[in-house]
């Protein structure tokens, strides 16, 4: 495996032989680190007062000691004297990140995530209609917590997401929602304060991730969802009918539904509503 393939998620701290370690923040020599092109940090590390800080990353190729520009990671010190790096999947298998303590001479890294908090959250979500909380709201929710709910709906309906309170470590700490039933699916938008935000899916899942890191708390957040009906669509007859959901019954809450009539050639369309209530 390469890490090109390692689905990396959240903060992770290097170590060597056991002991601790740090990415290099200068040039790497080519097919060291077990790779053809070892990634180093093309900056230098934060201190505890930086808070996180966005570092690029390179990779020693060909005699340049930055012909590969990855994608640039976050960093952070801890107390303790050593760092986490938040890691991205590097774009090509033939890279891969580095670590070096001191004058230890390997070609061997391993990467061990922060420990998780074990207390118990997430899950798989499926009344009609529901609230999603982060752990011990309305108190502050705990380090190095990892929760993963997936609200899932039936027949044809979406789901509505809304967050009503937000309150986050912002620098470090974060939601991210996704459209479907887990963390491979499209990417939707990622929040870490409250701006009255909302989601819907495009099916019957919504995925919602939430992550803290291993210091600074905060309230955390609360979110309603409800199940909505599917509603909308292109319509090309050339003559038919529309109805709101569930039509001759009342409409559901929350529904907004888009339909575009089309015509061709030289003709236009002709709408007439003989009953709205």
């Amino acid at each position: 495996m390469c890490d090109r393939d390692v689905n990396w998620f959240g903060w992770y701290r290097l170590f060597i032989h056991g002991q601790s370690a740090q990415m290099p923040n200068t040039c790497i020599d080519e097919y060291k680190c077990g790779t053809h092109a070892p990634l180093w940090l093309n900056g230098e590390h934060p201190k505890v007062e930086d808070g996180v800080v966005t570092r690029g990353v390179c990779g020693h190729w060909n005699n340049n000691c930055c012909y590969y520009n990855s994608t640039p990671i976050r960093v952070k010190a801890c107390p303790g004297d050593y760092y986490v790096y938040e890691f991205v999947r590097p774009f090509m298998c033939a890279v891969a990140y580095c670590a070096d303590v001191g004058n230890i001479n390997t070609i061997y890294t391993t990467i061990t995530p922060e420990t998780n908090s074990s207390e118990p959250c997430g899950g798989n979500m499926t009344d009609w209609r529901g609230v999603l909380l982060s752990p011990r709201y309305p108190n502050n929710y705990p380090n190095n917590a990892q929760c993963t709910w997936t609200i899932h709906s039936t027949g044809n309906t979406t789901v509505s997401l809304i967050f009503t309170d937000v309150d986050l470590e912002t620098c470090c700490d974060y939601i991210k929602v996704y459209d479907g039933p887990s963390t491979l699916h499209p990417f939707l938008g990622e929040i870490q304060e409250y701006r009255n935000q909302s989601f819907r899916s495009s099916s019957n899942d919504l995925t919602v991730l939430f992550y803290s890191d291993h210091s600074v708390t905060h309230r955390g957040f609360h979110a309603n969802w409800v199940f909505i009906e599917s509603c909308g669509g292109y319509m090309t007859d050339w003559m038919g009918d529309l109805s709101s959901p569930w039509y001759p019954n009342n409409y559901p809450d929350n529904s907004y539904c888009t339909w575009t009539i089309h015509s061709t050639g030289n003709m236009t369309v002709s709408l007439t509503f003989p009953d709205v209530v």
